[in-house]
């Protein structure tokens, strides 16, 4: 794809990954703007992994995820022993922090919400648990109302 007028977007985030801290970015606009180019090529850039949210049940969502997140992290019980909920995945993420920062991207972000505790679980761990690591966590999507 042709990464064309991107610079500031990726600046921001690359400005946002160097930081020693955990951090969260919000990615909206509308469908077939770029925001997985963008996503991608900050990842190709730097360590991580991207994770899509489709229209399926919480249950495939997950036991896809388990499979991207068990070979990122080369962990073999992950992938043959699926996260079973949205809990486990972030507190996974929070055991499974690397000495360096990583990124970690769930696209289309406004397809879990179908899970209406999901917003303040996240909110949970990003306040209580992943501030004290290096997680880059994107969300991105195509709804503005998953802020």
């Amino acid at each position: 794809m042709l990464f064309i007028d991107r610079k500031n977007e990726l600046n921001m985030l690359y400005s946002a990954y160097k930081r020693s801290m955990a951090e969260l970015v919000l990615i909206t606009g509308r469908r077939r703007m770029g925001k997985t180019e963008l996503i991608k090529k900050c990842i190709n850039e730097h360590k991580g992994v991207l994770l899509t949210c489709r229209e399926e049940s919480e249950k495939l969502m997950l036991e896809r995820s388990s499979i991207i997140l068990g070979n990122y992290f080369q962990d073999d019980f992950i992938i043959k022993n699926s996260i079973k909920s949205w809990d486990s995945f972030f507190e996974y993420r929070y055991k499974n922090t690397l000495n360096e920062k990583s990124i970690i991207a769930i696209d289309e972000f406004s397809y879990a919400l179908n899970n209406k505790s999901l917003q303040s679980l996240l909110q949970d761990y990003l306040d209580n648990k992943l501030k004290s690591t290096r997680i880059f966590l994107i969300l991105s999507g195509s709804n503005i109302s998953m802020m």
